[in-house]
């Protein structure tokens, strides 16, 4: 009989299953020829079961069967592996092997060869490239645009360290007619000194700098030569001397000083001007006198008078010497803007005929001076031709004299000071003219019907910086984090007031306010959010912290801008009664007087340190008796004024008209003339401190009408602009819509014209401050 492929399988199988029991294969094969039935017999004789193996001596075939299997997948997996591991080694021989090609002398050679030709090939490549770029100067139009794409690409990094090897070229080719085009790149200019050739040289260069005084650095402009002088700040007697006969000689109109005399503990410039009005000082054969002083947040503007010892005839200049560009701290564009401004009016008023801009920063340094001079003439040109190329002149400078612009940053900001000017350049008018200018903002015009105060306030919101959580670094502690009412409303850390007192209920130097420029002074205001006098699950007690923050900044006058009623949205954190005192934080605080006006109320408070238990025991310690204790902690006694503005400015829903907006004007006028006779009695004046809700709403509008007007009364000048945008500089969100941009010209368009009636009266609103009469009862309710 014949078997399928599936019966000789089942055979073959049997048959090794049973050689390996021990029986015996002439049985097997006299079975196969019989009958393939007979098979039962053989397996019922020699048992094999397929459900496990459960018994002993029993066989599973399955088990069996796997068995087998995995024997011929190990010996296949063992080869497999030897392979991978001979393959491994080879390549691994190989590796080392082109390792020790690549580490010997000759090949490292010849690759750092190869790379600095390449790198030098790349430098030329990115040099062509620049030179390319600014062949045709930028259009005014263009010109913002322009500027935000390359400093996204980075091209302004190319084009600063493009000038930086264009410096060290010695080889050059003198182009007579660049000043001239200034249309494509200049290579570079003859210089005005024959030493400039030779500044590489040490002893050439510091032979420059003594005869500086004798020999000025002369840089040319694109519409006047010798337009600019540069030279070091006067550090001798000697030097004023040589400093103003070069003044006299060069006929100079304007001199710009680009440095305080004084910088931490080193001495950058010698005095050189006299200290008070009308004083006359000598200076070798030229006698100055000193006319007038204009004193600003950001620089002092001088005018001075000179004339010979035995002549007749006098010459008048300008000396604007800046304050905010000391210690690594860069001005904002705006400030610089400014001084552009001024300093351009004076040359205006005297002509072409006049001589040129000196200017000069600490011993033997050029790099504020080179930054100067670029965006002076850049603006200048943009008037004048609509177009501007700051490299082309940049390259002229570096060719005069290397290092005037000191690293990429400053070339930078060149362009940033440049942007700027474009945005604000019809900002500042007279106060005869700021009515026109309110009226041509209030037009609406385009397709949106946009009005010119949406596009001032976008440009502002563009122009102010924004604080990462980095600058805001103490906000974010997590002991401090309960101290705000707001999360996203954090002071900067390099703008915000440290308080120094050892006396403080949560142990750290943190509140949430932070520091406001003023007109005459910096860091004139400290605006702050509405202390918690109860501590909650999510706020700490602040109001110990703001009288540690007023007693420890000297703080005189405190504005409140809102009037709250009593338990209906804060406390007040401050005493409410005349017979009292009240102790927050280690400090008493006490109402001495107050009188109410119809549009503010005034408050006059003492705010004395007093002995914790801590301190007690500190000078119990030392042995100090309790008399001397008390008599120590009650002798440092300090007098603050509360000026709150119980009623804020709005409009008519019908007319459009303001109103109520004396009290802002008046609470202004009172805290700037409250602030000057305390600054008369201590030598120093003392910052306001604006409270409100949040530390935002209502105190940004403050601070801009409170600069504005002291601007007219010291200029007779306009511009909120420039003063929204210097308030928003710490905090952007201090003017933060249009409509307190709008209120702010409105307020200060009142001012002009109750000043031009004669309504203003500030002299019958200072008394109010210093009056003693006690409250009435009525009075006293009406405190919150």
């Amino acid at each position: 009989m014949m078997m399928n492929s599936e019966q000789e399988e089942e055979v073959w199988i049997f048959g090794r299953l049973v050689r390996r029991n021990g029986v015996n294969t002439d049985d097997i094969n006299l079975a196969n020829e019989n009958n393939v039935a007979n098979m039962t017999n053989i397996t019922t004789q020699f048992p094999i079961t397929t459900t496990g193996l459960h018994h002993k001596g029993e066989t599973n075939l399955e088990d069996l069967i796997h068995t087998s299997t995995q024997w011929s997948d190990l010996k296949f997996h063992w080869g497999i592996g030897c392979s991978i591991f001979v393959l491994l080694g080879l390549v691994l021989v190989t590796l080392l092997h082109f390792r020790k090609m690549y580490l010997e002398p000759d090949r490292k050679r010849r690759r750092e060869t190869e790379r600095f030709a390449k790198q030098q090939a790349r430098i030329q490549i990115s040099d062509r490239e620049v030179i390319r770029l600014n062949e045709r100067p930028i259009k005014k139009d263009e010109f913002i645009d322009e500027y935000n794409r390359r400093k996204r690409k980075k091209i302004l990094e190319q084009e600063f360290w493009a000038l930086i090897r264009m410096e060290k070229t010695k080889k050059t080719n003198i182009d007579s007619n660049g000043l001239n085009g200034m249309d494509r790149l200049v290579k570079v200019f003859q210089t005005s000194f024959a030493v400039a050739n030779s500044l590489y040289d040490v002893a050439s260069k510091k032979k420059f700098l003594n005869n500086i005084y004798t020999a000025p650095l002369k840089i040319d402009s694109f519409e006047k030569k010798n337009a600019f002088e540069a030279v070091t700040a006067p550090m001798s007697q000697a030097d004023c001397n040589m400093f103003w006969e070069m003044v006299w000689r060069e006929n100079a109109a304007s001199v710009v000083m680009l440095t305080e005399r004084f910088e931490y503990s080193r001495v950058l410039s010698f005095k050189y001007w006299p200290d008070k009005l009308s004083d006359r000082w000598h200076y070798g054969n030229i006698r100055v006198t000193l006319q007038d002083t204009l004193k600003t947040a950001d620089c002092f503007v001088r005018t001075m008078v000179l004339q010979k010892k035995h002549g007749v005839e006098k010459r008048t200049i300008k000396h604007f010497q800046i304050r905010s560009w000391n210690g690594g701290r860069q001005p904002t564009p705006a400030m610089l803007v400014d001084l552009w401004r001024r300093v351009n009016e004076e040359m205006e008023r005297r002509g072409r005929l006049c001589g040129p801009i000196i200017l000069h920063e600490s011993k033997q340094s050029f790099a504020k001076t080179g930054v100067y001079i670029a965006f002076h003439e850049a603006i200048t040109r943009l008037r004048a031709k609509n177009d501007v190329n700051i490299f082309n002149y940049s390259s002229y400078m570096h060719k005069v004299y290397p290092g005037l612009t000191s690293d990429k940053e400053s070339y930078e900001f060149i362009y940033d000071v440049v942007a700027t000017f474009l945005n604000c350049q019809f900002a500042g008018v007279t106060v005869e003219k700021f009515e026109g200018l309110c009226k041509n903002l209030s037009s609406k015009r385009g397709w949106f019907h946009r009005d010119g105060y949406q596009k001032e306030f976008e440009l502002l919101n563009n122009m102010a910086p924004v604080l990462t959580p980095s600058d805001c670094a103490a906000g974010y502690m997590l002991e401090n984090r309960r101290k705000n009412r707001d999360a996203i409303l954090l002071p900067p850390d390099k703008a915000r007031p440290y308080l120094k007192s050892i006396q403080r209920s949560s142990g750290t130097d943190y509140i949430n306010a932070l520091f406001v420029d003023g007109y005459s002074e910096s860091n004139a205001f400290i605006v702050t959010e509405w202390p918690s006098t109860k501590g909650t699950v999510n706020y700490l007690s602040t109001v110990g912290d703001f009288w540690t923050m007023v007693f420890d900044h000297d703080i005189s006058e405190i504005v409140v801008l809102h009037n709250f009623k009593h338990k209906t949205f804060r406390e007040p954190f401050w005493p409410t009664s005349i017979q009292w005192g009240e102790d927050y934080n280690n400090f008493r605080v006490s109402l001495l007087s107050g009188k109410r006006q119809p549009e503010y109320m005034v408050r006059n408070f003492s705010v004395m340190k007093t002995i914790d238990d801590k301190m007690y025991r500190m000078l119990g310690e030392l042995g100090v008796k309790l008399a001397k204790k008390e008599r120590a902690f009650n002798s440092v006694c300090k007098y603050v004024t509360m000026i709150q503005l119980l009623k804020w400015p709005k409009y008519n829903r019908k007319t459009g008209r303001l109103k109520e907006q004396q009290g802002l004007i008046q609470a202004a006028l009172l805290a700037e003339e409250l602030q000057t006779k305390n600054a008369s009695k201590t030598g120093k004046e003392r910052p306001i401190c604006v409270v409100s809700k949040d530390g935002v709403g209502r105190c940004g509008v403050f601070c801009t009408v409170s600069n504005a007007l002291s601007r007219i009364k010291a200029e007779r000048k306009v511009d909120i602009f420039t003063t929204v945008n210097a308030v928003k500089t710490n905090r952007s969100v201090l003017v933060k819509n249009v409509k307190e941009y709008r209120l702010c010209h409105d307020t200060v368009m009142d001012y002009i014209n109750a000043e031009t009636t004669g309504i203003v009266n500030g002299g019958g609103i200072i008394n109010v401050a210093y009056c003693n009469e006690t409250e009435t009862e009525t009075e006293k309710e009406s405190h919150v």
